[in-house]
């Protein structure tokens, strides 16, 4: 009896059950599987009300597409010349918001049930104007393309989760893949 009692408190104490949960199980002789475990004391999916999507009520127009994505250096790396450092801001800053509001479009593309296809159409009209504008496969100094590299990792995954909607327009699904393999083969990525 004692070896077998040595092993549980072993494994539960290898699985993260406390002391109390042990003194628990002694005293109710059940045993409670902590590999399994009851989803209805779990925390929700979005523990705080912040973090929840936003509800999707119409396509609003995509960020500006930005072309050319060179952050900001200068000669001496110290002085600051604002008119270049603004212009490296709006165009970074263009970036981040297309590949965030995809996210967000994303979400509430999944979070919907059923799903609405309303909202995969909305992110592929995003992507697809800024296919059009050739956005992204302007110049881009080495930093620029970190930036685009990584904003193409979150607008790709994005795209996943909505690349097989059904009513998605074909053509439009092709011409924006193929701008995001240029994206990808101008910043090095094997596409």
């Amino acid at each position: 009896m004692a070896i077998g009692l040595r092993y549980i408190l072993l494994v539960l104490a290898l699985t993260g059950v406390r002391c109390a949960e042990v003194v628990r199980l002694e005293q109710n002789r059940t045993w409670i599987n902590p590999f399994r475990p009851n989803i209805s004391e779990a925390p929700p999916f979005f523990p705080d009300p912040t973090e929840m999507p936003k509800p999707f009520t119409q396509c609003k127009a995509p960020p500006i597409p930005a072309v050319n994505v060179t952050f900001y250096t200068d000669n001496q790396y110290s002085v600051i010349d604002e008119t270049l450092y603004n212009l490296n801001v709006a165009a970074v800053l263009a970036v981040t918001d297309l590949a965030d509001g995809l996210s967000d479009l994303s979400a509430a593309y999944w979070g919907s049930r059923p799903l609405r296809p309303e909202i995969a159409e909305c992110a592929l009209e995003w992507l697809n104007i800024w296919a059009k504008k050739g956005a992204m496969l302007g110049s881009a100094n080495r930093q620029g393309q970190y930036t685009i590299k990584f904003r193409l990792a979150q607008i790709s995954i994005a795209y996943l989760h909505f690349q097989s909607e059904p009513s998605l327009d074909p053509g439009t699904v092709q011409f924006v893949e193929a701008w995001l393999v240029k994206i990808g083969q101008l910043v090095g990525c094997p596409c």
